[in-house]
């Protein structure tokens, strides 16, 4: 690892947060277009930012002996060939699910459309003001993410990172509705 990357991963342990942005900025587009060699796009995007996601959960005990990118790269790999092998049950958890909503769309129980109006609504509070601003520009005032990174005064790859962030936090809430 050269002298560089050992710096950055200091910084990130130390919990940086600009660092850990502009790093996730930096590979982010490539990191998802890399992914995509394996699965669809979508499910690439979603892979990376878990693995950022995680990159920062566990940036204390974080073990890069390679290059930054290298292990990002690595991750990103064995990530979408884990989502390739795991596929079929995916498949069927996610046509569960489908089934599910639509059930509640079709025949609406006002206890259910209470608990996923409350679940929504405490996930939104725990997120960071950046997540939760940029999540609700893109989703409540349908803004693009070309305008929420005017509004907000940031770069369109953070406004990403904020949402892709948040999308990743409401489906794990919502994970243990569904299950």
């Amino acid at each position: 690892m050269n002298e560089e990357d050992k710096r950055i991963i200091e910084l990130i342990r130390k919990g940086d947060e600009t660092v850990f942005a502009t790093l996730f900025v930096t590979y982010y587009g490539e990191l998802c277009n890399y992914g995509s060699a394996f699965v669809d796009r979508s499910e690439a995007e979603d892979i990376v930012a878990r693995i950022f996601a995680s990159f920062w959960e566990k940036r204390r005990s974080l073990n890069v002996t390679d290059s930054i990118r290298s292990f990002l790269y690595t991750s990103v790999r064995n990530a979408c060939l884990n989502e390739i092998r795991k596929g079929r049950s995916r498949k069927a958890y996610q046509d569960y699910i489908y089934k599910r909503l639509q059930n509640i769309y079709d025949n609406p129980d006002e206890g259910d459309l209470k608990e996923i109006s409350t679940i929504l609504k405490e996930t939104l509070e725990d997120l960071s003001k950046s997540q939760r601003t940029a999540f609700e520009l893109s989703r409540f005032r349908d803004m693009s993410y070309k305008e929420i990174a005017e509004a907000m005064g940031v770069s369109v790859k953070s406004v990403e990172y904020y949402i892709s962030s948040a999308l990743m936090k409401i489906r794990e809430k919502m994970r243990d509705f569904f299950s």
